[in-house]
């Protein structure tokens, strides 16, 4: 569960909007193809019902207009099944013309052993067709119909038909004591009803994917407003998490995070035999506190945005500036070797000195302490550079301020 929950929320709210695109549109399928398959039984299954109500009126209408050739009295005065051979053709001459308008393709007549007494098919009559659970639901006096397709059939006309849909039905022969004596089995052609059958579920199947459609485009155009403002909202937070709300710049987590990440590369180098310098200048404001105690806080916070813009503005691309904590900045200098490292640390020094910030009037000349190392090529982490930064930017501000101190 765990596992899941992170596959899930590990994801960005635009793979989020794929993702359960994707699974919309399984799940669709999905149920489109359930929905074919279960309309496609249920219109089976009509077509079945409806042969098999065919089938039974014709097996009454039998024994109603032929009983006599069918049935005898028994010495009990009960009906019988019982067909004689030599009655076959005066059987076929009365059921045949009459079957075959309702296109009924075959008919047998099994007594109460499972033997063949008559068949449209003469060669099959005298014939038991043992083990058969249908014809025995239908001697214990139950319809029983099942769809089948066959590839050839011969109809009662002894004519070939080929891909047929054939509606297979034991009605039971019940005689006046309410004894079954035996069962017909009447083989209906459903062949028309296939197109009918094909285009009820092609129309159901359609309507549906129009709906699924409809409610799909609906949801989307939700879920997608939604993720547009999850999207806002996660790069407010990211952004919240990651920069100062008053300068602009790194705040102290992301500029330590950013300082981690150029350690550990400069880590990776050095193993593989490559030394790429990585400098560092800690900055503090001089005398900040008087700025705010003199002036109040908005104008301490507009010195504090004025110089945190002129530092950054002069940092190539690839370096990092973050506000490490109250006026304390923390400049990350990848590539840049000593010397380069004093010559930025003297630009920002004499750019942000040059130019008084102004607020409401007054004239703020800023200058600043600095405190400049570089990663060892025997460093052992980076928070030995950090606090060697530390300490140069100690002696800048306890040496008089205003000045740079270069550790090794």
């Amino acid at each position: 569960m765990t596992k899941d929950l992170a596959f899930f929320f590990g994801k960005s709210p635009q793979q989020l909007l794929r993702l359960i695109t994707v699974l919309s549109a399984i799940s669709s399928l999905l149920v489109l193809l359930f929905f074919a398959y279960a309309s496609a039984r249920i219109f089976e299954r009509y077509v079945i019902q409806a042969a098999e109500l065919d089938s039974v009126a014709l097996s009454h209408l039998i024994l109603a207009l032929d009983r006599d050739l069918l049935m005898q009295p028994n010495e009990l005065g009960d009906s019988q099944l019982q067909v004689h051979a030599s009655r076959f053709d005066e059987l076929d001459q009365a059921l045949l013309p009459a079957l075959i308008p309702y296109d009924i393709l075959k008919i047998k007549v099994f007594d109460r052993r499972g033997t063949i007494r008559y068949s449209s098919d003469r060669d099959i009559i005298g014939s038991r067709d043992a083990y058969n659970p249908r014809l025995e639901n239908a001697l214990a006096g139950h319809n029983d119909s099942a769809l089948q397709t066959k590839d050839q059939f011969f109809d009662l006309e002894n004519g070939a038909r080929f891909d047929v849909d054939v509606v297979e039905t034991y009605v039971p022969i019940i005689n006046e004591s309410g004894q079954v004596v035996g069962s017909f089995e009447i083989y209906r052609d459903t062949t028309p009803f296939r197109d009918s059958v094909l285009q009820g579920v092609a129309l159901s199947v359609g309507i549906l994917a129009v709906i699924l459609l409809c409610v799909f485009i609906v949801t989307y155009q939700v879920v997608k407003g939604a993720i547009a403002r999850l999207s806002i909202a996660q790069l407010e937070l990211e952004h919240q998490a990651t920069i100062d709300a008053l300068t602009g710049l790194n705040n102290r987590r992301e500029i330590l995070l950013k300082a981690q990440k150029e350690y550990s590369r400069y880590v990776r180098e050095r193993e593989a035999g490559v030394i790429q310098p990585l400098g560092l200048i800690m900055i503090d404001i001089d005398y900040f506190k008087r700025i705010n105690d003199e002036h109040g806080h908005p104008a301490g916070d507009a010195v504090l945005c004025r110089v945190a813009e002129r530092m950054a503005e002069q940092l190539r691309g690839y370096s990092a500036i973050g506000r490490y904590g109250g006026e304390e900045f923390l400049v990350l200098l990848p590539g840049t070797d000593r010397q380069d490292t004093q010559q930025v640390a003297k630009r920002i020094s004499e750019v942000v000195k040059g130019t008084p910030v102004v607020h409401k009037g007054v004239n703020h000349c800023i200058t600043l302490s600095m405190g400049v190392t570089w990663i060892r090529e025997d460093e052992v982490s980076f928070d030995t550079a950090l606090t060697r930064a530390d300490d140069a930017l100690l002696a800048a501000k306890q040496t008089g301020r205003d000045r740079v101190v270069i550790v090794n």
